[in-house]
Formats: C-alpha cells, structure tokens, sequence
C-alpha cells in the first residue's frame, strides 16, 4: 500500500568554511522555494511541501549564480516512495559545492561524490543513478571534506535502491522551469494586389422566345424540303429509266423500217436509171447511126474512085 503524503526535509551540512546560497527550482506544479543561506557553523534544514519535485544548487557567496552540481529530488512520488540523486548534466566541472545526498535515518542508498569524479553520480541520460527510499528525509553536503560515514558502495546496494533516471512520476529538472510558450502572433495581413477596373462585355440583348422558335421551324421546314427534293429525286431517277428501256426497244423498229426504204430507194434508183438509160440509147445510137451512114455513104464513093 501507497505511503500517505507527508511533509518533506533536506538537512545542508557544510564540509567547509565558505558560506553559500542555495537555490530552488520547482518543477512545473510543485511551490516555489525561497533561497537558503548556509555556512560551516550548524547545519540548516528546509522543510518541502507535500509532493514537492524540483532541484537546487549553491553557489558561493561572490560567486556568479549559475546552476553547477544540482541535487535532485521528488517526494511522495510512484508508489509514495522518495526519489533522488546528484546529477552533473548541467555542469559537470562544478566540484566544490553539492557532493552527496543520502536518508537521513538509514544513510543508505547514497548518490554522489565525496571527490569528483566518480561513478555514482547521474552523468548521462540512460545512467541507472535515481536513487529510491521509503524515508521523506535527506541529507545533503556541500563543500570540500570528510563525512566519516562508511557508505554501501554502488554495487552493494539492495535490489531495487538504484533506478534509471526517468523512474515513473519523476524527472530530472534544469536550472529554471521550461518557459511558457509564447503567444502565437497573428500572421501580418497579405498585400493586396493592386486595383484593376473590370471590363465589362458589350451588351448583347438576349434572343426572345419567339426568334428561336422561328429559327426551329425554319431549321425544321428546311428539313422537310430537302427531304422531298430528295424523294422527288428518287421518283423521277425512277420513273425516268423505263422510258429508256423503252426507247431501246424501239430501236429495231426504225431499224426494220430505215430497210424498206432504203431498198426503196434503190428500186426507185434503179429505175430511174433504166429510164435514163433508153435516152441514152437512143441518143447514143442517133449519132453513131449518122457516123455510121456518113461513113457507109462514103465507103461507095470510095469504092468509085
């Protein structure tokens, strides 16, 4: 069963002579924290609220405030336990101020370094540095020296103290909380482009009923005329080839007939030759006739001589 919340403390023991300040920065949803001046005279303890996660540092009094070594922790966390650990991913060359957290009562699991560098402390994103407890108070050193507390090494730990850093509810947190995002800006209105005068088209009236029921029935008269030319056509082609079969078969006919006459005509020039012809006789035989007696008339004289 789950641990009830309960309220939270981290004890500051000072290993040294310098006095520094510590920083809070509360993860998104936990309180904010007022800064803590410590020293080497006492320890100081800070109380958190319940299901406080963030991280701090110190920094050393004159010195520039920047996160260095950052503690880590979240309490009341996945299944009501504690998680914490010492992490060098901000700056890992901080090694003067936070060294190493561990339960104030059961002074095991321990993270960190009492001299940097060692390899229990979160160096890298996939380390398996987290630590786990059951107990909601820790304590934290700072500065150069010796606890005189013979601490389980790493290996040593029991099962289950040694986590990766994402455990379940927790995450390492930066120096200061993600920012907000800003606001988006409305995109600056587009140029509009330069003005251009429509041109209008001519007016073109339209066409009435009217005209285009005309336009189809002459369309539609056209068709019929063409059509009965064409049938006219057809009757007449028709009608035109049987009075020329006709015709040729009339042509024996003046074949038969342009025979007669032609043996006609050769009768009636036969005769009319033979007619000619006696006169001819008869002309021809009247000279040769006078030759003839002149010459008969005179063969006697001829004779007499």
């Amino acid at each position: 069963m789950a641990a009830t919340s309960q309220a939270a403390t981290v004890t500051f023991w000072t290993l040294d002579q310098a006095q520094r300040t510590v920083y809070f920065t509360s993860n998104p949803g936990s309180a904010q924290m007022t800064p803590l001046q410590v020293s080497g005279q006492q320890n100081s303890t800070v109380t958190f609220p319940d299901n406080w996660a963030g991280n701090f540092y110190a920094v050393q009094n004159g010195g520039q405030n920047k996160p260095g070594m950052l503690g880590e922790v979240q309490f009341s966390g996945w299944l009501g336990k504690t998680y914490f650990d010492v992490s060098a991913i901000v700056d890992g060359s901080d090694r003067s101020n936070v060294k190493q957290m561990w339960p104030k009562t059961g002074q095991t699991p321990m993270s960190g370094c009492e001299v940097f560098p060692c390899n229990n402390c979160y160096w890298l994103p996939d380390d398996i540095q987290t630590k786990v407890t059951d107990e909601t108070d820790l304590v934290t050193t700072l500065g150069s020296g010796q606890t005189g507390i013979s601490f389980t090494q790493p290996h040593q730990e029991a099962p289950g103290s040694a986590q990766s850093h994402p455990a379940p509810q927790y995450q390492p947190t930066a120096q200061n909380p993600p920012p907000k995002p800003a606001p988006a800006k409305p995109a600056p209105p587009a140029a509009s482009p330069p003005y251009k005068p429509v041109q209008r088209a001519p007016y073109q009236p339209p066409q009435s009923q009217t005209s285009s029921s005309a336009t189809l029935e002459a369309q539609s008269s056209q068709s019929a005329t063409s059509w009965e030319a064409e049938t006219s056509q057809t009757a007449t082609s028709d009608e035109t080839r049987p009075s020329e079969t006709a015709t040729s078969e009339t042509r024996p006919s003046e074949t038969e007939s342009e025979e007669p006459t032609s043996s006609q005509h050769e009768s009636s020039s036969s005769s009319s030759d033979e007619e000619q012809q006696p006169s001819l006789e008869n002309q021809v035989p009247s000279s040769h006739s006078e030759d003839s007696a002149s010459s008969y008339e005179d063969q006697p004289s001829l004779q007499n001589e």
